[in-house]
């Protein structure tokens, strides 16, 4: 068996979100979650996950759960199916993504 590594996982309700906090949970990995909707995260992901609040406007926990990662992967953004990519949804695709990012890698950069 390899080493469990703290794992951070953004995004971590969503379609592929879900299935790879599960499997990374049944491989011994230590696993938090970032949502926005700590609720619907509890609902769906094992018990074995912690499960952080994810507010990039906001200092917080998962500041310090990123900074002290082995790992963080990001999965965060709105849906790009089911929708009309008018300019405004355009605009929301784009931030959802841009943001999010933008937010980890500053708690990453603050590890050092």
């Amino acid at each position: 068996m390899t080493t469990p590594l703290r794992m951070v996982v953004a995004g971590s309700t969503g379609f592929l979100g879900k299935p790879l906090c599960r499997a990374l949970a049944r491989a011994g990995h230590e696993v938090t979650a970032l949502a926005r909707n700590t609720r619907r995260a509890a609902a769906n992901l094992p018990a074995a996950v912690k499960i952080v609040e994810f507010d990039t406007r906001t200092a917080g926990p998962w500041r310090d759960a990123v900074a002290e990662a082995d790992v963080v992967i990001n999965l965060c953004g709105e849906p790009i199916a089911g929708k009309r990519w008018n300019a405004a949804y355009k605009s929301v695709l784009r931030s959802s993504r841009i943001d999010p990012t933008r937010a980890l890698v500053n708690a990453m950069a603050s590890k050092e």
